[in-house]
């Protein structure tokens, strides 16, 4: 399994019982902690644009609760059962969207003829890339993986993947 505890076990317990899907969002319900990063003068590896869109605001609304709160806990827990349940959905997401990216040149034209290669680039994203907390920082929805990952493999990467896979088993046997 290669993806974290929102990917794979819904939550993290965070400070004063607070559930977060992941640990990357611990601290974004603490105002001191958003305050000190946004005053940094270096900070060329922090994609600072996170904290400015709203979508950490949606997160401490939407996705941060107090376990203690048994209401909200409650559909936290719902919401991210569907983010687990419903793989068909994201996977349906992936496939719409590579295939769009194909048409307008910025995926490999191969997406368009091959469904099943599309499933499987799907699958690939889902269980090797899948993180709800990264798609609500980017997106804004648990379901949706940014698209400049889309583009990342499937631009040659994914195929190289699967051929190093395919010349692995062919030396196995």
């Amino acid at each position: 399994m290669f993806t974290c505890s929102g990917g794979d076990s819904n939550f993290g317990l965070g400070i004063d019982n607070d559930a977060h899907i992941c640990h990357r969002m611990f601290f974004l319900n603490k105002r001191e902690y958003i305050d000190s990063i946004l005053s940094q003068k270096n900070i060329e590896n922090w994609d600072v644009s996170l904290f400015n869109k709203g979508n950490i605001d949606l997160i401490n609304d939407k996705y941060t609760t107090n376990v203690r709160n048994k209401k909200d806990w409650n559909r936290v827990l719902y919401i991210l059962r569907n983010y687990h349940d419903f793989t068909r959905f994201r996977n349906s997401y992936i496939m719409a969207t590579l295939k769009e990216l194909a048409l307008c040149g910025q995926a490999d034209k191969r997406f368009l003829k091959d469904d099943n290669l599309c499933l499987m680039f799907a699958i690939f994203i889902n269980s090797a890339l899948s993180c709800p907390a990264e798609n609500l920082l980017n997106t804004g929805a648990i379901y949706f993986t940014p698209v400049s990952i889309f583009r990342l493999f499937a631009n040659g990467a994914f195929f190289e993947i699967l051929k190093d896979h395919y010349e692995n088993l062919s030396t196995r046997k």
